[in-house]
C-alpha cells in the first residue's frame, strides 16, 4: 500500500477507536461522579456504549462507583486499536506490549478528556454563563477535580484559577508519562 494511503487508513482507525474509547471514558466518568442520568448528553452515551457493556457487566461487577466494566471495554479497545494499527503496518511486537501500549493509550485518552472537558466548560461559562445540558454536565464531570483546588486557590480578581491550575497539572501528569 502507499504510505499515504497507509497513513489516512491510520487516521480513520484511530479516531474510529479514540471515539468509542471517549464514550466509554465518558460513561466511566458520568457515573463516577453522578452526572444527570436524564441529560440528553448522558443518555446518548448510555445508548451508544449499553449493549457492550451490559453483558460484561454480568461477569465484571463495579467498584465503588466506578463500572470497572466500561474500563475494562475501554482497555480492550486501546489494545485493539493497537493491534489493527501494527497489523496495518505489518509490525509485529509482543503481547504484553500490546497491553501496556493499549492501557498508555486509554489514560492519554483519558487525561485529555478532562483537558478538553475543562477547557470548554471555561469558555462556555464565559460566553453563556446560563446552564444548559452542556454546562450542567460538564460541571459534574469536572468538579471532582476543580473543587479542591478551588478550595486551596480562592478566586482572585474575580476570576477562578482553578481550570487553569487543574489542566496545568493534566499537561505535567501527559509529559510525565510521555504522551
Amino acid at each position: 500500500m502507499p504510505p499515504n494511503v497507509i497513513e489516512a487508513s491510520l487516521f480513520l482507525i484511530n479516531s474510529l477507536f479514540g471515539l468509542y474509547t471517549l464514550a466509554l471514558l465518558l460513561r466511566v466518568v458520568l457515573q463516577a461522579s453522578r452526572a444527570d442520568f436524564y441529560n440528553p448528553l448522558s443518555q446518548m452515551v448510555w445508548k451508544v456504549t449499553h449493549p457492550v457493556v451490559a453483558p460484561l457487566q454480568k461477569v465484571i461487577p463495579k467498584w465503588g462507583k466506578v463500572d470497572i466494566a466500561a474500563v475494562v471495554l475501554a482497555w480492550v479497545v486501546c489494545c485493539l486499536n493497537v493491534l489493527v494499527s501494527l497489523a496495518l503496518i505489518q509490525k509485529d511486537i509482543p503481547p504484553a506490549a500490546i497491553l501496556a501500549i493499549g492501557l498508555h493509550k486509554l489514560v492519554v485518552r483519558l487525561l485529555w478528556l478532562y483537558i478538553f472537558s475543562i477547557m470548554l466548560q471555561a469558555i462556555l461559562s464565559w460566553t453563556n454563563p446560563a446552564p444548559t445540558p452542556v454546562t450542567t454536565l460538564l460541571w459534574s464531570i469536572n468538579e471532582p477535580l476543580l473543587g479542591p483546588v478551588r478550595k486551596l486557590l480562592p478566586p482572585a480578581g474575580g476570576m477562578d484559577w482553578s481550570p487553569l491550575v487543574v489542566t496545568a497539572a493534566l499537561y505535567i501528569l501527559l509529559i510525565l508519562i510521555g504522551a
